[in-house]
């Protein structure tokens, strides 16, 4: 009885097994069918017609996502940011491109990751019929649009991609035979979305950890042709010209801001670099000591990351306490058996704003070149 009972039980589990594998077939085979279904077959001759629009929808989001890069997240500026020239930074005079502040005036306008995803999207959407001409290209079709053009756009971490629902009915005249073209999928190897991150983790860092305004105060301090605190035993009463201090800390800002580096990015740390008593390299300059930045632990590999300050570019600087532009040291004479002596001190405070512009470049192996640019004052 208990080896009848041993048996039954084996067969029982073979069974069930023999029932999974079963059912495991089906699945496969009903998903191969269904995939197989699901696919539509492109005839030869409508196959460089769907070439041809996805050669458009292709073209027309690397457009966009050049000029998000460009433009530090946006396509079209809102009309808050169109109005208001302290808002933008614009290049020079003549110059289209315009990065937003993504902090001003205690205003944040970081772009979303959904907001420039839409935005790519409104302009395939915008952009593909032009580019499309009417199917000029291809006489031999009549084509008809036979519903509403929808677009999704999806940041991924190695790329982006792009699908398109665009109905057509492509009738050929010499046969009249009609056919259906839907659904539309690229996949453009850009890193948008790797870019976008790390630009916003500099700017959370700044935020938080103030990199960029201890930089500015240290060029100031070092640099003795702008005053801070001091103490003359002199009888000649010392002056400055807020004007040309001012243009110093710009020149200051300009050369130094470039030597910023963010650690675990792209960058060469065997450089050289000017020094008045020769030549070191980065690594062991005072930018290597004082100028890399760590911002996150994060791998920044194939990135890399410049930051840049014009002496054209706006500043606002107000030196106290000053005269009309005219900063002077206040002169103290001793009483009595030393009244001989003189001794002038200062102590100027300083407000300055001015706007910091940061270009990260990705060169990542197997994805297309990128550049993308924010600004912040």
């Amino acid at each position: 009885m208990e080896k009848m009972s041993k048996k039954r039980g084996q067969a029982a589990i073979f069974m069930v097994m023999a029932i999974v594998i079963l059912l495991l077939g089906a699945l496969f085979f009903y998903a191969q069918r269904a995939s197989l279904e699901k696919a539509e077959p492109i005839s030869p001759e409508i196959a460089p017609v769907k070439r041809f629009i996805d050669a458009c929808i292709s073209d027309a989001a690397a457009q966009a996502i050049t000029i998000i890069g460009m433009n530090g997240g946006y396509i079209t500026f809102p009309d808050e940011i169109n109005r208001n020239p302290r808002s933008y930074l614009q290049l020079g005079p003549a110059s289209s491109i315009k990065n937003p502040y993504w902090w001003y005036d205690g205003i944040e306008s970081i772009p979303s990751e959904r907001f420039i995803a839409r935005q790519i999207e409104d302009y395939i959407a915008s952009n593909i019929d032009s580019c499309i001409s009417g199917f000029s290209a291809f006489s031999q079709f009549d084509a008809r649009q036979k519903g509403n053009l929808s677009v999704k756009v999806t940041l991924n971490e190695d790329d982006v991609t792009v699908d398109v629902s665009y109905p057509l009915e492509l009738t050929n005249k010499l046969s009249r035979a009609t056919i259906m073209l839907d659904k539309f999928r690229e996949t453009l190897p850009i890193r948008l979305k790797k870019v976008y991150e790390a630009a916003k983790d500099i700017y959370e860092s700044e935020k938080k950890n103030f990199f960029l305004e201890l930089k500015t105060i240290d060029l100031m301090a070092m640099d003795e042709s702008i005053p801070t605190t001091g103490i003359d035993a002199s009888c000649n009463e010392k002056v400055w010209y807020a004007s040309q201090v001012q243009n110093k800390l710009k020149r200051l800002l300009n050369v130094n801001l470039a030597y910023i580096n963010i650690v675990n990015s792209d960058f060469n740390e065997n450089i050289y670099v000017p020094n008045p008593f020769g030549e070191d390299t980065y690594k062991d300059s005072y930018y290597g000591k004082h100028y890399l930045w760590q911002i996150t632990d994060k791998d920044y590999s194939n990135l890399k990351v410049s930051f840049a300050y014009e002496e054209s570019w706006p500043m606002q600087f107000y030196a106290r306490p000053s005269n009309n532009g005219i900063m002077k040291s206040n002169s103290q004479k001793s009483q009595n058996f030393l009244d001989f002596f003189c001794l002038h001190i200062w102590h100027f405070t300083y407000d300055i704003v001015y706007p910091v512009r940061i270009t990260i470049s990705d060169s990542a192996p197997k994805s297309m070149p990128y550049q993308f640019n924010f600004a912040f004052k």
